[in-house]
């Protein structure tokens, strides 16, 4: 172990370029690897604040408190985020919480510039948020008809990358979601195709690029889906929650979806029941892709507090492989950082909140061992993280760029 962390201080120490030197990376002493889905830890969080960086954590597992553009809960601040129309000027304004506002200019835009002339208004509230890239509504109200239009624009550019439409009038937007490689842009839309059919509820994927439609998938005509994309390497895959087909058989399940080929791969097993019914979820994958973190949330307005149904899933199979319950504060829904999991710098770990006591409660911090990879890729991915102090000091390496944001877990296209 000390000859290789001396190898690892010397390549650290070898310079980027002749006018910039990189500092060495901080080597980390990571604590013992315990069986598949231990427990390693369970204290309140005034207690956890010691101990989590040596679990690999953040001080809080709950709040934003890294300024960095690569921050892995960037949606926790959908809330904090706003867009203004500012028409004299010609330029939209995106306020973000813990960034300076940026100013895109959609003069060259005469898509754009035809929407406002014909009274569209913007929607303050972001749409979907990604890194740098920021999803903007335009929508117009009119004799009983509704007509939106989205802007996908990159904040480090402060350019409009995309623009498209609805498809349709009268389309009610759901969810919005920005793939992981930013390639992609979903949206869940509930509508009907005609006067005659009931109601549905219909995933349409963008192209982040062109603003084309490149794949529509029927999810549900009764119960609403919720998705969530896979973040590994060149994946086209996406969870549904509550996907239901006649043809394949499926009614209100938990599926794993092929946009490129457009089937499902995997489908959950578990009794519906268990997941599904009245209550508001939460799906997540962790972040090197192996898990599927599905969640139920359920708020007991009688007694005034929540609780949470937590169902881990292999990725790949959607075999169930841990189920964890717990209580949480109540109003918890208001955002997905009270409840939501959170991993590890190298995923080998998962931390989850809970409310425990009953006369002077308290928020306590539970940690798992998650099992260890089966790639040889991602184990030595899970081993290198592992070492350093920080996610910081993997551009101390002498690595290619492709290499220290696969390091990283930065999704990207291939």
């Amino acid at each position: 172990m000390g000859q290789r962390n001396s190898r690892l201080r010397k390549r650290g120490s070898r310079s980027k370029s002749s006018s910039r030197e990189i500092e060495k990376p901080n080597i980390h002493i990571d604590v013992p690897v315990g069986e598949p889905w231990a427990l390693l830890f369970s204290d309140c969080l005034e207690e956890w604040r010691q101990y989590a960086d040596t679990y690999g954590f953040n001080d809080y597992p709950y709040r934003c408190t890294d300024i960095a553009d690569g921050c892995d809960r960037d949606q926790v601040c959908l809330k904090k985020a706003r867009a203004l129309l500012h028409q004299k000027t010609q330029l939209i304004e995106i306020q973000r919480c813990r960034r300076g506002p940026s100013l895109v200019s959609y003069a060259d835009h005469w898509d754009v510039r035809l929407r406002l002339a014909e009274c569209y208004q913007i929607n303050q509230i972001i749409a979907a948020m990604r890194g740098q890239l920021v999803l903007v509504i335009l929508y117009l109200w009119q004799t009983l008809q509704y007509q939106a239009s989205f802007l996908l624009i990159d904040t480090s550019t402060d350019e409009i990358v995309s623009y498209f439409e609805s498809p349709k009038a009268n389309m009610s937007i759901i969810e919005c979601k920005i793939s992981p490689d930013g390639s992609r842009v979903a949206v869940l839309f509930y509508s009907k195709k005609d006067m005659q059919s009931p109601f549905q509820y219909n995933l349409y994927i963008f192209s982040a690029d062109t603003g084309q439609v490149v794949c529509v998938v029927d999810c549900n005509n009764q119960v609403r889906p919720y998705i969530t994309f896979d973040p590994r390497y060149g994946s086209s895959h996406v969870a549904i929650v509550n996907y239901s087909n006649e043809e394949s058989g499926h009614t209100n399940s938990l599926v794993i979806y092929d946009l490129d080929a457009g089937q499902v791969v995997s489908t959950s097993h578990v009794t519906l029941s268990l997941i599904c019914g009245i209550g508001y979820f939460c799906a997540n994958f962790s972040r090197d892709g192996n898990y599927l973190v599905l969640q139920k949330i359920t708020e007991n307005m009688n007694r005034g507090y929540c609780y949470t149904d937590s169902y881990v899933f292999d990725a790949y199979s959607l075999k169930l492989l841990k189920h964890i319950y717990a209580h949480l504060q109540p109003l918890s829904t208001v955002c997905d950082s009270n409840y939501a999991p959170t991993f590890s710098r190298c995923s080998s770990r998962m931390c989850m909140l809970s409310e425990e006591g009953s006369s002077l409660p308290r928020l306590c911090i539970s940690v798992y061992q998650l099992p260890d990879p089966m790639g040889l890729q991602q184990k030595c991915r899970r081993a290198i993280v592992r070492s350093l102090k920080t996610m910081a000091d993997v551009d101390a390496l002498p690595l290619p760029t492709k290499l220290k944001r696969f390091l990283k877990f930065i999704p990207q296209a291939p």
